[in-house]
């Protein structure tokens, strides 16, 4: 396995990130229901092949993935570089904007200082820890919230050591051309293929010259 450094860190993850969408189950995270088994198998596959990166998110299950990771990652947090993801949440307080439906919850996107900060909270507790190594905005823009006021709410939380790093999701180089003026952003997770190279090639002379990492899902 081949490790590279998450920028302005002193984290080595492995080129190869075990992505944990399918552990959240329901309608359309997995085809099956996993449970913990399924989380303890997946991180022992991982190990085996030197993998030390996962990626998660809250609302992969309604926090169902992120549970399930937390049971099985007792004993051995610190093998892990873990990374989950702020903004999309289901607590229906009238923040953001609408998202979507999907298993009987409605979601919305809210990128506020305020949201951000319990989404963390949320995560930390699902996940049995007491820090994220990664951070990655899900959805860049609620059309509400400045990307000031978002940005200035990850420095706060890098500041407080609850997490490590800030990074984007589907989002574009504009957007993060906004949050860099207010901070750090050291990786952009987005959709990347032969059938779908647009992101990508859009992104990769904005990524470059910030010597920015390019995740590719």
């Amino acid at each position: 396995m081949k490790y590279q450094t998450i920028p302005h860190t002193d984290l080595q993850v492995s080129r190869i990130a075990l992505g944990t969408w399918g552990l959240g189950g329901g309608s359309v995270w997995s085809d099956e229901q996993p449970d913990e088994n399924t989380a303890n198998a997946l991180l022992d596959a991982a190990e085996q092949c030197g993998i030390n990166y996962i990626d998660t998110a809250p609302v992969y299950g309604m926090g169902t993935s992120e549970t399930l990771l937390g049971k099985a990652l007792k004993g051995r947090r610190d093998k892990f570089i873990l990374q989950s993801k702020v903004s999309l949440n289901w607590r229906n307080d009238g923040g953001g904007t609408f998202k979507y439906e999907r298993d009987g919850y409605t979601v919305n996107n809210d990128t506020s200082a305020k949201a951000i900060r319990k989404d963390l909270e949320g995560s930390l507790e699902r996940l049995g820890t007491d820090h994220l190594d990664i951070a990655v905005v899900h959805y860049v823009n609620d059309t509400i919230t400045p990307v000031q006021e978002t940005m200035e709410a990850l420095n706060t939380l890098i500041k407080e050591g609850k997490i490590k790093a800030a990074a984007l999701s589907n989002s574009r180089p504009q957007d993060y051309e906004n949050y860099q003026k207010y901070g750090r952003i050291s990786l952009v997770q987005e959709q990347f293929s032969l059938l779908a190279p647009y992101h990508g090639y859009d992104y990769f002379p904005h990524l470059q010259k910030d010597h920015t990492i390019f995740q590719v899902y």
